[in-house]
């Protein structure tokens, strides 16, 4: 009768620990859960769960370069943009001249005329000029020098203005389904060679008081204002793509967040819920199996 009670014990006392450890090992888990805040910590936990989120951050990781790529972008437009910005003001003010010459009103000389215009060259030539990041933005890949290059006489004065870029192009991948290409094209880069060069020509027909060649410069001027506003409504339109993209970019981003948190995230109220039910049975096991223990232990001593 013994060897019965104590083979019954034995059966009991292996099943109450296997029962005891799982209570443990659970009850530990759900502390690391509560703790971390997430609910699969390697993939073992959830394989499924673990598998999609490692696959939405890798969409997640295309996501940011993307958006770099989309910054980046909009960096140059944004410079661009000021640049081309910066030779219409330019344009326009040598138009403006050009028209206050010819009305007769003027109080000033061609020749005080001519000097303001040769600084307005000049001012043109540095903004066609501008980089970012140490790179021409209107050179199309030739970035190895300025693409609108000077010939100057003695005096320094510029007698020449060539442009020594090139049309080709540099497109970025800023989303899944959309390329962008943030500089101006070779069409664009040859008009602000236009618009330079009849600044040039003003001040040239100014300081020869050439006043038929003042007329006609002042005709090309218009021209060439029109085509700078032409590309900054190209290249705004571009500005608008860049930023919609960077828009759902980071719109996109944020679900796959909320997609993450939903497989391997741990429900805080649940989780802690199923601690205190686990942490109850775990007392309970432990105050049965004292009383069972007790118990055997007297019968086995009687």
């Amino acid at each position: 009768m013994s060897e019965i009670i104590r083979a019954a014990s034995n059966t009991f006392t292996t099943d109450l620990q296997m029962n005891l450890m799982k209570l443990n090992g659970r009850q530990f888990q759900l502390m690391a859960q509560i703790s971390s805040g997430q609910r699969v910590a390697v993939a073992s936990d959830d394989p499924a769960a673990a598998a999609r989120a490692i696959g939405y951050q890798s969409l997640q990781r295309d996501l940011t370069q993307y958006q770099k790529n989309a910054q980046r972008a909009e960096n140059v437009l944004n410079m661009s943009v000021n640049a081309i910005q910066s030779l219409k003001s330019t344009v326009s003010r040598a138009q403006e001249i050009a028209t206050v010459t010819q009305s007769g009103v003027s109080t000033r000389n061609y020749t005080d005329y001519a000097k303001e215009v040769n600084q307005l060259l000049e001012q043109a030539v540095s903004s066609s000029n501008s980089e970012y990041l140490d790179d021409p933005l209107f050179a199309g890949t030739a970035t190895s020098a300025s693409p609108f290059s000077t010939t100057r006489d003695s005096n320094g004065k510029i007698t020449a203005v060539t442009y020594v870029g090139n049309s080709g192009s540099a497109s970025f991948s800023i989303s899944e389904n959309a390329m962008v290409d943030p500089h101006t094209g070779g069409a664009e880069n040859n008009k602000m060679l236009t618009a330079i060069n009849n600044i040039l020509n003003l001040r040239d027909a100014l300081e020869s008081s050439n006043t038929t060649a003042v007329t006609s410069s002042q005709t090309a001027l218009i021209t060439s204002e029109n085509d700078i506003v032409d590309s900054l409504s190209t290249m705004g339109a571009k500005l608008m793509r860049v930023q919609t993209a960077k828009s759902q970019n980071s719109a996109s981003y944020q679900n796959l967040d909320k997609s993450i948190s939903g497989d391997v995230d741990a429900d805080m109220s649940q989780t802690i819920l199923e601690l205190n039910k686990i942490q109850t049975a775990y007392t309970a096991a432990m105050q049965g199996a004292a009383r069972v223990m007790s118990e055997s232990l007297m019968n086995y001593i009687r």
